[in-house]
């Protein structure tokens, strides 16, 4: 029973990203400050989300956001690249093709 009510605990809180991150991951949602640049970028899209449901708009701004950091050869990078990659591809099956922004012309 009390292994049963840990699985429960756990599985409602979400899944967060190794590496300590408080708000990056689904489900993922605190408590805390975030810990770095990246989770900050989570935390925003998660604020975003609460006030306008899951939005096109809250995705693309976490892409932008988590963006500056993808460069970076460190945990914090890895961690931008994947949640960057998986943005897109949850933006292009989920948004409309013509509202989405090409930055490279």
């Amino acid at each position: 029973m009390e292994g049963e009510k840990m699985k429960r605990t756990k599985r409602n809180r979400g899944f967060c990203l190794p590496g300590g991150y408080r708000y990056c991951g689904p489900g993922c949602s605190g408590p805390g400050a975030p810990i770095n640049y990246v989770d900050s970028c989570c935390k925003r899209h998660d604020d975003c989300v609460a006030r306008y449901g899951s939005s096109c708009r809250c995705d693309k701004q976490l892409i932008e956001c988590v963006h500056r950091k993808t460069s970076e050869r460190t945990h914090e990078g890895s961690t931008a690249r994947l949640i960057s990659g998986f943005m897109k591809l949850r933006t292009d099956v989920k948004c409309p093709k013509q509202k989405r922004s090409h930055r490279s012309r």
